[in-house]
């Protein structure tokens, strides 16, 4: 079973679930249904299904009438961190993805756009920050990670398709 379709799916990031998931993690001490509801412009029925969805996922919990981030889902905040640094290397992610694998690689570019790579051609992502570990494993879950090779540089002339103030 794919990783997206697991207990740890993907929340992404335009969805309902992330913003309901984005406000219980910055209400550190819970938040109450009726809190939830007003706060977002969708039906209470639409916010019910996805706190269910979330708590399903084990991404959320309820302890009384509150919503709290569930260990599971602090985990999963933490796998997507970015450093709050960076450390001036670039990562230069190539791909050749055959065609019978070509929902992987259309997920692929989704995924990269998602954690700040930026698009040099169909096949070359670059970015300031490593490749999130949740990323590699689940390339290794679809069994594409040997079609992709990451480069470490450390720079990009100003005569790139990027600029080096990014």
């Amino acid at each position: 079973m794919l990783y997206t379709e697991r207990v740890k799916e993907d929340i992404r990031t335009e969805s309902l679930s992330a913003m309901l998931f984005g406000t219980i993690f910055r209400k550190n001490g819970g938040i109450s249904f009726s809190e939830l509801a007003s706060s977002h412009n969708a039906s209470e029925e639409s916010v019910r299904t996805t706190l269910w969805r979330l708590e399903k996922r084990g991404m959320i919990e309820k302890r009384g009438e509150k919503y709290f981030i569930s260990h599971e889902g602090k985990k999963q905040i933490e796998e997507r961190q970015q450093p709050e640094r960076w450390d001036e290397r670039w990562r230069i992610l190539t791909f050749d993805i055959p065609e019978s694998e070509r929902a992987s690689r259309i997920w692929l570019r989704a995924q990269l756009l998602r954690a700040g790579y930026e698009t040099m051609q169909k096949s070359i992502f670059v970015g300031k920050n490593p490749i999130p570990r949740f990323l590699l494993n689940e390339m290794k879950e679809r069994n594409i990670l040997s079609y992709v090779r990451v480069i470490v540089a450390g720079r990009i002339y100003k005569n790139s398709l990027l600029s080096e103030k990014n």
